[in-house]
């Protein structure tokens, strides 16, 4: 007689597939609380599926090597360009004073300046019909000119001029002989006119 495979055979076997496979195949994913410790070796680790984040921090530093020696110095690279001009620093303390120089030696003598002018006054009288001489000293400088003063009393009055003379031959002092004709008293100025000698 033929057998003959019938629906509920199939969801029977199908049932039976599932009971036997036990909770691996419920529950789809192995975790690392199901692996024995050592029970994964190298054999069972695909070649080139690891990668460094893989690894443990030891196991990355054994992998390094030794440093190795320095090489040669490369050629000089070329010349950057210049930099920008740096802003300007700030203006650094006084210094010291320093020691004075030498002096230099004496220019030559300048020209001869313009005569210096000034006038020199001599109050003086005199009485009835005597007579006296009243000097005008220009001390370091000379007479150029001299006078009376007041004139309304210059009628009354008779000038004899008398001079003395400094090293270089020129007038520097001047003395007037003075004698009243009126018989009354006089007063007079004499005034010299001085001037630097040159």
């Amino acid at each position: 007689m033929k057998s003959r495979i019938t629906p509920s055979f199939v969801v029977a076997c199908l049932a039976l597939v599932v009971a036997t496979s036990g909770t691996a195949f419920a529950a789809g994913k192995i975790t690392g609380a199901q692996i024995a410790k050592n029970a994964i070796v190298s054999k069972h680790v695909k070649n080139g599926s690891l990668s460094a984040a893989d690894l443990s921090d030891a196991a990355r530093a054994s992998l390094r090597g030794q440093t190795g020696e320095t090489g040669a110095t490369g050629p000089a690279g070329p010349a950057g360009p210049q930099g920008a001009t740096g802003a300007t620093g700030a203006t650094g303390a006084t210094g010291g004073q320093g020691s004075t120089g030498p002096q230099g030696p004496q220019g030559p003598q300048g020209p001869s300046g313009v005569l210096g002018l000034s006038k020199v006054t001599v109050a003086d009288s005199v009485v009835g019909n005597a007579q006296t001489t009243t000097w005008v000293d220009c001390g370091s400088k000379v007479i150029l000119e001299w006078a009376f003063s007041p004139s309304d009393n210059h009628d009354n009055l008779i000038g004899a001029p008398k001079y003395v003379y400094n090293a270089g031959g020129l007038p520097q002092k001047v003395g007037v002989r003075v004698r009243n004709l009126a018989g009354t008293v006089n007063n007079y100025t004499l005034v010299g006119l001085c001037a630097t000698s040159s």
